[in-house]
């Protein structure tokens, strides 16, 4: 008796998600058919990813698939689906040209207060945020290039932007770093009695490369290296891989 009636409050759980799904494209249909989401539709049909940006979309998708911990949770919290698809179908061609906008563009709020936030959601992870954290900070940084090379980067507007970075995104950064690397060495206290003297030697010399590599990142930062402050941090990153590597050695 408890098996069939877990088996039917689960059935209950899928009718309610397809039919969710049918009321949201029903939505959708008739959303489209208005005439001014049709005038910005045929405006910016023609915007298209590069196969450059295609690979890259089709690398995030795979490692967020692969780190998602658990399949049936995320297919029965329906929102979350119909959220990301409301984006894509409603204003994927704005989000799209938006990604090509600078500081100061119209569209250039649409880049950093939807787009960018719908990509952090779709972070799973402590490694993934702080990836994904020191990428928004080379967003900034080749934003400040690409105006600069255009002449529109008068002095002012450099330091107000330098001053944002500084106090936003490289913020973020470090905040997310020492997420990812406490995380690190709490594995590392629950596997160290299964790993052997060799490996967890190699752990602690990792480790104390990544904090060397964070110390840098912090002092180029405060001397208002950002570019330098950046490749320390990926620097660190990247080591943190190797961490994981070892711990899951047997």
């Amino acid at each position: 008796m408890p098996k069939f009636k877990t088996f039917w409050k689960l059935g209950f759980r899928i009718w309610d998600l397809f039919e969710i799904w049918f009321l949201l494209f029903g939505i959708l249909g008739q959303f489209m058919n208005a005439d001014p989401v049709k005038k910005i539709n045929n405006a910016l049909g023609s915007v298209r990813l590069s196969p450059s940006e295609k690979s890259r979309v089709r690398g995030i998708l795979a490692s967020r698939l692969s780190a998602r911990p658990n399949f049936w949770q995320a297919l029965l919290k329906p929102w979350v689906a119909a959220l990301v698809v409301f984006i894509l179908v409603a204003g994927g061609g704005t989000s799209l040209a938006a990604e090509q906008s600078l500081p100061g563009e119209p569209l250039y709020a649409v880049k950093v207060g939807l787009n960018e936030p719908v990509r952090g959601w779709l972070v799973l992870n402590d490694q993934a945020r702080a990836d994904w954290q020191a990428e928004r900070v080379a967003r900034r940084l080749q934003e400040m290039s690409a105006l600069e090379k255009a002449g529109r980067l008068p002095p002012l507007t450099r330091q107000n932007l330098a001053a944002r970075l500084q106090q936003r995104e490289m913020l973020e950064l470090d905040q997310a770093f020492k997420r990812h690397v406490a995380a690190m060495n709490q594995r590392f206290e629950r596997r160290q009695r299964g790993l052997n003297a060799v490996t967890q030697t190699a752990v602690r010399d990792v480790l104390s490369e990544i904090e060397v590599a964070h110390q840098a990142g912090l002092k180029a930062r405060e001397q208002g290296e950002a570019q330098m402050a950046l490749q320390e941090y990926r620097n660190a990153l990247q080591r943190s891989q190797r961490v994981f590597i070892l711990i899951n050695t047997r």
